[in-house]
């Protein structure tokens, strides 16, 4: 079969174009702790370099007879390293030592609770433009709400292109084709900057993320993403467990667990400080 280059275009118009790796943004929810020394917006903006998270399973050798064969043993996660952009003044560069000197402060070298230090971090991958069928299907839909509330009938699609041109602004704004968020994350390696005379570069900062797990959010074609119920677990700060996943204009959030959403679930026991308990007694 002849390599045919009008079905290979059409195949990909079809499926939004390209997904392209400069098209991303990656959302820290800032623990408590860390507020005064940035904020979410602050890294999004100047992280330059992310992944999306793999899924490995691990394997087991199941043999009963003849040769063994291989079954699914245990789930695993890579580590997530995201790349920012320096600061004449190296905020997130400070930012990054705090959080990992509030794990393990080096002055005593005494390993903080994990729910002390843990947050979710949204990665969200963008597509080229909005789809044109889903757009003019929105667009009619609209009017025939218009016009369902005057009496007139519904118009048809020549109707809609001709009474209301696409917009080029909104077709070709990008929206969320793919989002994730990284459950319970924590930095566990911030790479050393290397000084040279010899060279006027920006700095690059380079931060290792390891994290309980990952899940997949549902996306639509208006730059919105919704969690994926999953059932919880005693120690997640995931969906359904002390403190939930919400929509917000900024992207998903995690909301801190207050006393009544997380009682029936997880129980915090009260502290002497000021600071938010953040998730349930490991």
């Amino acid at each position: 079969m002849a390599f045919n280059v009008n079905k290979f275009i059409s195949h990909f118009d079809s499926q939004e174009g390209f997904a392209k790796s400069s098209k991303f943004d990656v959302i820290i929810n800032v623990p408590s702790f860390l507020m005064e020394l940035g904020t979410s917006e602050k890294l999004s903006l100047q992280c330059e370099t992310a992944e999306l998270p793999g899924y490995t399973l691990n394997t087991i050798e199941n043999k009963i007879f003849g040769a063994p064969t291989p079954i699914a043993g245990t789930p695993a996660f890579g580590d997530v390293t995201l790349s920012f952009i320096c600061a004449g003044n190296l905020w997130e560069k400070k930012f990054f030592d705090a959080w990992l000197d509030n794990i393990i402060p080096k002055q005593t070298y005494l390993v903080n609770y994990k729910m002390n230090y843990v947050t979710d971090i949204i990665i969200r991958q963008y597509s080229e433009f909005m789809p044109i069928d889903q757009f003019e299907l929105m667009r009619e839909e609209a009017l025939r709400a218009d016009k369902t509330q005057l009496g007139e009938t519904r118009p048809s699609l020549a109707t809609v292109a001709t009474r209301t041109p696409l917009d080029p602004e909104r077709l070709n704004k990008p929206h969320v084709s793919y989002a994730c968020t990284l459950l319970n994350a924590f930095p566990v390696t911030v790479n050393a900057l290397n000084l040279n005379w010899g060279t006027d570069e920006i700095h690059r900062l380079s931060v290792s993320f390891k994290f309980d797990r990952w899940l997949p959010f549902k996306t639509n074609p208006i730059d919105s993403v919704e969690p994926v119920q999953s059932a919880p677990n005693v120690g997640d700060n995931e969906t359904g467990s002390a403190g939930s996943l919400v929509n917000t204009p900024a992207g998903p959030f995690r909301m801190r667990p207050t006393t009544d959403a997380s009682s029936g679930l997880l129980k915090t026991k009260p502290t002497k400080t000021s600071t938010p308990q953040y998730g349930g007694k490991i």
